[in-house]
């Protein structure tokens, strides 16, 4: 850290309170943020090195119980992205991730590059099934995040787990990424690179439903037809919702296309 060869470290489970001083923990060249749990557990903070022009997003996080915290990179000449630590405690209520989700929605707004680390306690390694690690990837996936670490990142005399992750929505822009093991916990240090993107003046496309020939009579009389009543016969949650919403939207597909366009801006 003192060699400035990292711009930004996300720390999990630092187990800090109010009764203790960011001074107690000084790095030279670095700014610290915190959001605390309790002496006992949990807990995240950054180190952002001083030489990056940041702003702590704490308007992004809508519930108390997600431990997560975001900053706002803004770096001269490029287009601003979000760095993400989030800590799941691992006997979290499955709640957790619906709240995670909403967090990502809020995210997603912001219409910005992302990137989310931290440790999940989801093993993505598993050979069995694994709920939380399913419900983990189908939100995800959901928003367009690739993770990119694929080797365990914890390993003990008996297992071998990948629970700490890094998730972007821009692939393209992290050159490298892995894991070191440091020795000072029983985690790996996970690690990406990012490359610095300089502002460009690229189309946007904007996508958006066609309505010129919208028939609304139409368009009920084929909902109406649509068998549904096949969503509630699957015994997985997921496959319910994934046969319920591809039969709404192969009808509003037919009524109202997508269509691609490019901003005039």
């Amino acid at each position: 850290m003192e060699d400035r060869a990292i711009d930004i470290l996300g720390l999990n489970e630092t187990r800090l309170d109010n009764t203790i001083a960011d001074s107690q923990f000084d790095i030279e060249g670095y700014d610290i943020i915190r959001r605390d749990r309790n002496r006992h557990g949990g807990g995240v903070a950054f180190y952002v090195a001083q030489s990056l022009t940041y702003v702590n997003r704490q308007d992004l996080l809508s519930h108390e119980d997600l431990e997560i915290l975001t900053v706002e990179i803004k770096k001269p000449k490029s287009k601003p992205f979000l760095v993400t630590t989030w800590y799941r405690p691992p006997d979290s209520k499955v709640e957790i991730f619906d709240k995670f989700e909403s967090y990502l929605l809020k995210l997603d707004q912001e219409d910005k590059e992302s990137i989310i680390m931290g440790d999940t306690n989801c093993n993505l390694l598993s050979q069995s099934f694994d709920h939380k690690a399913e419900h983990l990837k189908f939100i995800t996936e959901t928003y367009q995040y690739i993770q990119l670490i694929d080797q365990p990142t914890r390993i003990t005399s008996s297992t071998r787990t990948l629970i700490d992750h890094i998730f972007t929505n821009k692939p393209n822009i992290i050159t490298n990424h892995g894991i070191l093991h440091v020795g000072i916990s029983d985690h790996s240090l996970i690690y990406a690179t990012h490359k610095h993107n300089t502002l460009k003046a690229d189309p946007k496309i904007i996508e958006s439903r066609q309505f010129k020939n919208f028939d609304s009579d139409a368009f009920i009389e084929d909902i109406k037809e649509t068998p549904f009543h096949f969503a509630p016969l699957m015994d997985d949650p997921k496959e319910m919702w994934d046969v319920w919403k591809s039969l709404l939207l192969e009808v509003i597909n037919k009524h109202a296309p997508m269509r691609k366009k490019e901003s005039e801006k």
